[in-house]
């Protein structure tokens, strides 16, 4: 299975940039929530402000959404054979330790009963740093939530930040519509200046709405702030790298940006010669 990802070129000011969990929902003024897009952002805990402001303009809106509670380091237990592939060129693909159901922090000496384990670390770059692995798991955890526990009929689902404005009503039928009928992921926001004038000069020269992002090379599209995921399309992936076992959510990150590998069916039940990049 190959996923494919579009960056939405013509409409780069679709949303703008304002700088096993417990899943709430927020209603909304909807007139038929069955087939609304819902709308997955992810908060942490600590962000009380972000969050006011994310339930009070989607509320006003009318958009069905939920919060998706973001996941800090401390959330998520990593097994001594994980964490040791970290800073090396060797990856891990699955643990082969005991998980507790709890563990002492090293630095506290707290007790933390953490909510994910890190099953898998693979193709780290070299650019990345650990605490990043909060934001990627935190989006796992949302794809999961949307393809799993969503409200609606809609084959789709929105996820995005908490820092984030939406300033017109948006036709995601006629959105979709527009898009490549393969697509996987449909990336709405994007904070590279150089790529957003080459591309925008794409779209006025030859009315080209979508570009398709390509795992096989550095990715010019950066941002995790809003984008559009095919449930079904992502289903048998997320199933694989984002799963309940136990009460907790195990997770498998696949990172970096490879050219040609051969694990890639381990999580997608078949052969590709890309990766799923997610830091």
């Amino acid at each position: 299975m190959m996923i494919h990802a579009y960056l939405f070129i013509a409409a780069l000011g679709l949303v703008v940039w304002c700088g096993a969990q417990q899943c709430e929902y927020n209603y909304g003024s909807t007139t038929d929530s069955t087939k609304q897009v819902e709308v997955f952002w992810i908060n942490m805990d600590r962000s009380v402000d972000r969050r006011k402001a994310m339930d009070a303009h989607l509320n006003q809106l009318g958009i069905l959404h939920r919060r998706v509670r973001g996941i800090s380091l401390d959330d998520i237990y990593f097994p001594e054979d994980i964490l040791s592939t970290w800073n090396t060129y060797e990856a891990q693909i699955q643990t082969k330790e005991a998980i507790p159901t709890s563990y002492v922090h090293k630095e506290t000496n707290k007790t933390i009963q953490f909510t994910h384990v890190m099953n898998g670390l693979v193709g780290r770059v070299k650019g990345n740093r650990l605490k990043e692995i909060g934001c990627t798991s935190s989006h796992l955890e949302a794809m999961r939530q949307a393809i799993f526990f969503n409200r609606t009929a809609s084959p789709y689902a929105l996820i995005t930040e908490d820092d984030i404005f939406i300033p017109f009503n948006i036709d995601f039928q006629g959105l979709v519509a527009s898009a490549p009928k393969d697509f996987s992921i449909l990336q709405l926001f994007n904070s590279n200046e150089g790529s957003m004038v080459n591309y925008w000069k794409a779209y006025t020269r030859r009315g080209e709405l979508w570009t398709e992002n390509l795992q096989r090379k550095a990715s010019a599209f950066w941002s995790t702030c809003a984008y559009l995921i095919n449930r079904e399309a992502l289903r048998p992936i997320i199933q694989k790298i984002a799963y309940v076992k136990n009460d907790k959510v195990h997770l498998t990150i696949v990172a970096g940006m490879v050219a040609i590998i051969c694990f890639y069916h381990i999580y997608c039940s078949c052969h590709s010669n890309i990766t799923l990049t997610c830091i």
